[in-house]
């Protein structure tokens, strides 16, 4: 079991990675500023569309992966 401690520095970690800006945020800042707002919206929605397909492919390996290897698999191989 985790402990509470523990818990909580994760926690401010995390939140830490939220709230600094990475380099997608400079990207799509300094193209919105030189190209316009239209060429930072569309960079922005590119972007979100490979994050989504990035977290739809993991989550979906790990759903595999925990089927799998249930105790009681749920599919053999």
């Amino acid at each position: 079991m985790i402990s509470l401690a523990a818990a909580s520095g994760i926690a401010l970690v995390e939140l830490g990675l939220v709230l600094t800006p990475g380099p997608n945020m400079i990207y799509l800042v300094s193209r919105s500023i030189s190209q316009g707002w239209r060429a930072g919206m569309t960079s922005s929605r590119a972007w979100m569309r490979w994050q989504r397909w990035v977290t739809g492919t993991l989550l979906g390996a790990i759903g595999i992966k925990l089927a799998v290897d249930a105790p009681t698999p749920a599919v053999s191989i």
